[in-house]
Protein backbone atom coordinates (compact mmCIF):
# COMPACT_ATOMS: atom_id res chain seq x y z
CA UNK A 1 0.00 0.00 0.00
CA UNK A 2 1.39 3.38 -1.02
CA UNK A 3 0.48 6.03 1.48
CA UNK A 4 1.59 9.33 2.86
CA UNK A 5 0.63 10.27 6.34
CA UNK A 6 0.97 13.33 8.46
CA UNK A 7 2.23 12.92 11.96
CA UNK A 8 2.01 15.24 14.91
CA UNK A 9 0.89 18.30 13.13
CA UNK A 10 2.88 18.33 9.91
CA UNK A 11 0.44 19.10 7.11
CA UNK A 12 0.28 16.76 4.14
CA UNK A 13 -1.94 17.05 1.08
CA UNK A 14 -3.24 13.96 -0.72
CA UNK A 15 -2.20 14.75 -4.31
CA UNK A 16 -3.85 18.08 -5.18
CA UNK A 17 -7.09 17.17 -3.43
CA UNK A 18 -8.69 19.83 -1.29
CA UNK A 19 -10.57 18.42 1.66
CA UNK A 20 -13.58 20.49 2.69
CA UNK A 21 -14.61 21.08 6.26
CA UNK A 22 -15.14 17.96 8.33
CA UNK A 23 -18.08 18.23 10.69
CA UNK A 24 -16.86 17.82 14.23
CA UNK A 25 -17.60 19.30 17.62
CA UNK A 26 -15.35 21.78 19.36
CA UNK A 27 -12.40 21.78 16.96
CA UNK A 28 -14.06 23.73 14.15
CA UNK A 29 -13.65 23.16 10.42
CA UNK A 30 -10.23 22.84 8.80
CA UNK A 31 -9.24 22.90 5.13
CA UNK A 32 -6.27 21.05 3.71
CA UNK A 33 -4.79 23.10 0.87
CA UNK A 34 -1.75 22.93 -1.41
CA UNK A 35 0.24 24.89 1.18
CA UNK A 36 -0.22 25.21 4.96
CA UNK A 37 -2.93 27.79 5.54
CA UNK A 38 -4.07 29.23 8.87
CA UNK A 39 -7.67 28.47 9.70
CA UNK A 40 -10.16 29.82 12.23
CA UNK A 41 -10.33 28.30 15.67
CA UNK A 42 -13.64 27.51 17.34
CA UNK A 43 -13.55 30.77 19.27
CA UNK A 44 -12.82 32.86 16.18
CA UNK A 45 -9.10 33.28 16.81
CA UNK A 46 -6.74 32.54 13.95
CA UNK A 47 -4.62 29.41 14.10
CA UNK A 48 -1.00 29.44 12.97
CA UNK A 49 1.47 26.72 12.04
CA UNK A 50 4.23 26.30 14.60
CA UNK A 51 6.88 24.08 13.06
CA UNK A 52 9.22 24.39 16.05
CA UNK A 53 6.56 22.68 18.16
CA UNK A 54 5.45 20.40 15.32
CA UNK A 55 1.81 21.24 15.87
CA UNK A 56 -1.02 23.45 14.69
CA UNK A 57 -1.72 26.01 17.40
CA UNK A 58 -5.38 27.04 17.51
CA UNK A 59 -5.12 29.32 20.52
CA UNK A 60 -3.36 29.03 23.84
CA UNK A 61 -3.09 25.40 24.91
CA UNK A 62 -5.66 24.14 22.42
CA UNK A 63 -4.05 22.41 19.45
CA UNK A 64 -5.33 20.67 16.36
CA UNK A 65 -3.07 18.11 14.70
CA UNK A 66 -3.73 17.39 11.01
CA UNK A 67 -3.54 13.67 10.14
CA UNK A 68 -4.22 11.18 7.36
CA UNK A 69 -4.35 7.40 7.20
CA UNK A 70 -6.10 4.35 5.80
CA UNK A 71 -8.65 4.06 8.60
CA UNK A 72 -10.84 1.38 6.98
CA UNK A 73 -8.20 -0.71 5.19
CA UNK A 74 -9.47 -0.05 1.65
CA UNK A 75 -6.07 1.08 0.38
CA UNK A 76 -6.82 4.81 0.35
CA UNK A 77 -5.64 7.37 2.87
CA UNK A 78 -8.25 9.82 4.06
CA UNK A 79 -8.16 12.83 6.40
CA UNK A 80 -8.53 13.29 10.10
CA UNK A 81 -7.45 15.45 12.98
CA UNK A 82 -6.78 15.12 16.70
CA UNK A 83 -7.91 17.99 18.92
CA UNK A 84 -6.19 18.76 22.22
CA UNK A 85 -8.63 20.79 24.33
CA UNK A 86 -6.31 21.06 27.31
CA UNK A 87 -7.67 18.00 29.11
CA UNK A 88 -6.95 15.34 26.47
CA UNK A 89 -7.29 14.41 22.80
CA UNK A 90 -10.40 13.75 20.74
CA UNK A 91 -9.77 12.12 17.36
CA UNK A 92 -11.99 12.83 14.33
CA UNK A 93 -11.29 10.52 11.37
CA UNK A 94 -13.12 10.29 8.04
CA UNK A 95 -13.19 7.31 5.63
CA UNK A 96 -13.76 9.44 2.49
CA UNK A 97 -11.81 12.23 0.86
CA UNK A 98 -14.72 14.62 1.14
CA UNK A 99 -16.37 16.90 3.63
CA UNK A 100 -18.84 15.56 6.15
CA UNK A 101 -19.06 14.15 9.64
CA UNK A 102 -16.27 12.05 11.09
CA UNK A 103 -16.73 8.26 10.76
CA UNK A 104 -14.62 7.59 13.85
CA UNK A 105 -14.64 9.84 16.93
CA UNK A 106 -13.05 8.85 20.22
CA UNK A 107 -10.84 10.10 23.04
CA UNK A 108 -7.27 8.90 23.43
CA UNK A 109 -4.20 10.59 24.92
CA UNK A 110 -3.39 13.29 27.43
CA UNK A 111 -3.05 16.98 26.76
CA UNK A 112 0.49 17.75 25.60
CA UNK A 113 1.07 14.35 23.95
CA UNK A 114 2.14 14.02 20.31
CA UNK A 115 -0.38 12.05 18.19
CA UNK A 116 0.90 9.38 15.80
CA UNK A 117 -0.72 7.32 13.03
CA UNK A 118 0.45 3.95 11.70
CA UNK A 119 -0.29 0.33 10.92
CA UNK A 120 1.05 -1.10 14.16
CA UNK A 121 -0.04 -4.74 13.68
CA UNK A 122 0.46 -5.11 9.90
CA UNK A 123 -3.22 -5.67 9.10
CA UNK A 124 -3.38 -2.94 6.45
CA UNK A 125 -5.38 -0.51 8.59
CA UNK A 126 -3.95 2.56 10.23
CA UNK A 127 -4.76 3.18 13.87
CA UNK A 128 -3.63 5.74 16.39
CA UNK A 129 -1.07 6.28 19.08
CA UNK A 130 0.66 8.96 21.07
CA UNK A 131 4.20 9.63 22.19
CA UNK A 132 4.72 11.26 25.55
CA UNK A 133 7.82 13.03 26.85
CA UNK A 134 8.98 12.38 30.39
CA UNK A 135 12.12 12.78 32.46
CA UNK A 136 13.78 9.74 30.88
CA UNK A 137 12.79 10.30 27.25
CA UNK A 138 9.93 9.60 24.84
CA UNK A 139 7.39 6.85 25.57
CA UNK A 140 5.08 5.53 22.83
CA UNK A 141 1.53 4.30 23.56
CA UNK A 142 -0.04 2.63 20.50
CA UNK A 143 -3.57 1.34 19.90
CA UNK A 144 -4.63 -1.37 17.39
CA UNK A 145 -8.23 -0.11 17.38
CA UNK A 146 -9.82 3.19 16.40
CA UNK A 147 -11.14 3.62 19.91
CA UNK A 148 -10.09 4.80 23.32
CA UNK A 149 -8.71 2.37 25.85
CA UNK A 150 -5.43 1.01 27.13
CA UNK A 151 -2.41 0.97 24.82
CA UNK A 152 -1.71 -2.35 23.08
CA UNK A 153 2.00 -1.52 22.87
CA UNK A 154 4.10 0.69 25.13
CA UNK A 155 7.84 1.26 24.78
CA UNK A 156 10.52 3.94 25.07
CA UNK A 157 12.23 5.34 21.99
CA UNK A 158 13.66 8.83 21.68
CA UNK A 159 14.93 11.60 23.97
CA UNK A 160 12.87 14.09 25.95
CA UNK A 161 14.02 16.99 23.73
CA UNK A 162 12.72 15.38 20.52
CA UNK A 163 11.82 17.85 17.74
CA UNK A 164 9.07 15.79 16.12
CA UNK A 165 7.99 12.13 16.46
CA UNK A 166 7.10 10.33 13.19
CA UNK A 167 6.12 6.81 12.10
CA UNK A 168 6.41 4.81 8.87
CA UNK A 169 7.27 1.52 7.19
CA UNK A 170 11.01 2.13 7.15
CA UNK A 171 12.06 -1.34 5.95
CA UNK A 172 9.21 -2.20 3.56
CA UNK A 173 8.27 -5.25 5.60
CA UNK A 174 4.70 -4.11 6.29
CA UNK A 175 3.67 -2.45 9.50
CA UNK A 176 5.04 0.86 10.73
CA UNK A 177 7.80 1.66 13.16
CA UNK A 178 8.60 4.73 15.27
CA UNK A 179 10.97 7.56 14.54
CA UNK A 180 11.84 11.09 15.53
CA UNK A 181 13.86 14.09 14.43
CA UNK A 182 16.30 16.20 16.41
CA UNK A 183 17.44 19.72 15.63
CA UNK A 184 21.17 20.25 15.24
CA UNK A 185 22.45 23.73 14.34
CA UNK A 186 19.37 24.51 12.24
CA UNK A 187 19.23 21.13 10.49
CA UNK A 188 17.28 17.95 11.21
CA UNK A 189 18.67 14.49 11.97
CA UNK A 190 16.29 11.53 11.59
CA UNK A 191 16.31 8.46 13.87
CA UNK A 192 14.11 5.60 12.63
CA UNK A 193 13.48 2.19 14.16
CA UNK A 194 11.94 -0.81 12.36
CA UNK A 195 10.48 -2.51 15.43
CA UNK A 196 7.83 -1.31 17.85
CA UNK A 197 10.13 -1.68 20.82
CA UNK A 198 12.89 0.05 22.72
CA UNK A 199 16.35 -0.04 21.22
CA UNK A 200 18.73 1.84 18.95
CA UNK A 201 17.69 3.47 15.68
CA UNK A 202 18.12 1.31 12.56
CA UNK A 203 18.44 4.35 10.29
CA UNK A 204 20.09 7.66 11.19
CA UNK A 205 20.75 10.45 8.70
CA UNK A 206 20.54 14.25 8.26
CA UNK A 207 17.73 15.62 6.11
CA UNK A 208 15.95 18.99 6.15
CA UNK A 209 16.12 22.18 8.11
CA UNK A 210 14.33 23.28 11.28
CA UNK A 211 12.03 25.08 11.55
CA UNK A 212 10.23 25.30 8.20
CA UNK A 213 10.22 21.72 6.95
CA UNK A 214 7.10 19.59 6.79
CA UNK A 215 7.58 16.16 8.31
CA UNK A 216 5.79 13.19 6.75
CA UNK A 217 6.35 9.49 6.29
CA UNK A 218 5.76 7.42 3.19
CA UNK A 219 5.46 3.66 2.78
Amino acid sequence: MKSRRVFTGAVLVLSSLTVASMGAPAAGARTAAAEPTPGPAADGEVGVLNWAGCRWNASGERRTYILSGDWDGDGDDTPGFAFDDGSGFTWHLRDDNSGGDADHTFAYGRSGDFPAVGDWDGDGRDTVGISRTNASGLTWHLRDQLAGGEADRTFDFGPADVHCPVAGDWDGAGGDGPGYTLRNSGSLTWYLRNALSAGPANHTFPYGTAPGGRLAAED
